[in-house]
């Protein structure tokens, strides 16, 4: 059967509605298997959009002129649209909807594109930043642990707030600067959750870091399932706060139920 293709029509056992989620490893292992192909597309997805982007910012950083890091921003664009689509359709996965990816792609990522240009602009330059500095802690008298730790704290607050503003942009009608405020906010006083959401969402880049060259080896399956692969990890334990903040599975569902009224009347 390919990837991407599932029989829908298939008799299955069933599933109780009253049957509680699974938690912790449990519920990773469920939605991941789940919805491997979703995540597979989703990843490609990322590649194709940070490619060119990720390209000119290699060739600046190795003596090629300023203004090719400015055409790197450029080309960055379109990624905060990508990053809200990516959250949208990982915290649908996360919410048991019947999950259509390469619908929810096409559709999504046009909604989300025009807020999306700042925080998704700036956090790839961001990301940009790190991969430069950790090029040159690998030099041979690069390594500074001053250097290092800024660069953990860095990641870890940015890891933290991040993601709800992303998921923000998805599902709350606010503007840029109100869902900025909110992140921070809901950061701070979802403290625990927010560090081990970053924590998480990096952890496969720091195995990977740690390990070069040995990790180089597992870069094709990266390009495969990694990126979206992180991101599920991290919103695992972010969703469920935000989700409670601004009750966003159950007005979903209200919505759904009144379509459905009004469709049979």
């Amino acid at each position: 059967m390919p990837i991407f293709r599932f029989n829908y029509n298939k008799p299955g056992p069933g599933v109780d509605p009253d049957e509680p989620r699974k938690k912790g490893i449990k519920r990773f292992f469920e939605v991941l298997g789940r919805d491997f192909g979703g995540f597979v597309m989703l990843n490609l997805f990322y590649c194709v959009f940070m490619l060119v982007p990720l390209v000119l910012f290699l060739f600046s950083s190795f003596g090629m002129p300023a203004y090719v890091f400015i055409l790197a921003l450029v080309a960055a664009i379109p990624m905060g649209g990508v990053y809200c689509t990516i959250v949208y359709c990982i915290t649908k996965m996360l919410r048991d909807d019947p999950e259509y990816v390469w619908y929810d792609i096409k559709r999504k990522f046009v909604q989300y594109f025009k807020q999306g240009i700042i925080p998704g602009t700036l956090y790839t330059a961001y990301l940009f930043g790190q991969i430069f500095f950790i090029f040159a802690l690998m030099a041979p008298e690069g390594f500074d642990v001053v250097s290092l730790t800024l660069m953990v704290i860095s990641l870890t607050v940015i890891g933290m707030v991040t993601p709800y503003i992303f998921i923000q942009i998805a599902y709350v009608e606010l503007s840029l600067i109100q869902i900025i405020k909110n992140s921070f906010i809901l950061a701070l006083i979802n403290a625990p959750r927010s560090f081990m959401g970053s924590f998480m969402g990096n952890l496969i880049w720091f195995i990977f870091w740690l390990l070069i060259p040995l990790s180089l080896f597992a870069v094709p399956i990266m390009l495969l399932i990694a990126f979206s692969l992180s991101w599920l990890m991290c919103l695992m334990w972010v969703w469920p706060r935000v989700d409670k903040q601004f009750n966003i599975e159950d007005t979903l569902r209200e919505r759904y139920d009144k379509k459905l009224e009004d469709k049979m009347r």
